[in-house]
């Protein structure tokens, strides 16, 4: 049965990073090179709104940590209550942190493609910024979704008695 549940999790961990990989991919397919902005007089004003972009992947990013954050804690605080066996839940942990974990790898992303319109004054391609930005959060609602599941089952199994949340491990 162990057996089962530790396949079960790879499983589910390598179909995220399936889906997380051919995400990330479908955006890097997409960018172009463009000829760069002559800045006569003016800044180009799509270079604020290429760092504004880069702001609200920032702040995602700290979503990202905060929820990471979470999962630990909630990890390490049933380790305390090991007798109320809730394996089965724990299962989807694994998808949740690739989700999770690629979008940190989109947001670098992201951050490698702002530095290069930065050096080059061209910020003609700002559509690119856009789709990393738009997978680095389809990537954090995917991980949201898993841990919502995650947590109606918790929550359920509590409900049915499964699971003793107040129960003290036993010495």
């Amino acid at each position: 049965m162990r057996t089962f549940r530790v396949i079960t999790f790879v499983v589910l961990s390598l179909f995220a990073l399936i889906i997380s990989w051919s995400l990330l991919k479908d955006v890097e397919s997409g960018l172009v090179r463009r000829i760069p902005y002559n800045a006569a007089d003016k800044p180009d004003p799509r270079q604020t709104t290429g760092a504004e972009l880069l702001k609200e992947s920032n702040e995602f990013q700290g979503w990202t940590v905060l929820v990471m954050g979470g999962v630990i804690a909630l990890l390490v605080t049933t380790k305390v209550h090991s007798n109320s066996n809730p394996e089965w839940s724990f299962i989807l942990f694994g998808p949740a942190f690739v989700f999770l974990g690629t979008s940190f790898l989109a947001a670098w992303e992201l951050k490698k493609r702002y530095n290069y319109l930065l050096v080059h004054n061209n910020f003609e391609d700002l559509n690119s910024l856009a789709k990393h930005l738009s997978a680095q959060f389809t990537l954090l609602s995917y991980s949201g979704i898993v841990l919502v599941v995650f947590g109606g089952s918790f929550l359920i199994q509590i409900i049915l008695r499964k699971i003793k949340p107040d129960q003290k491990e036993s010495s």
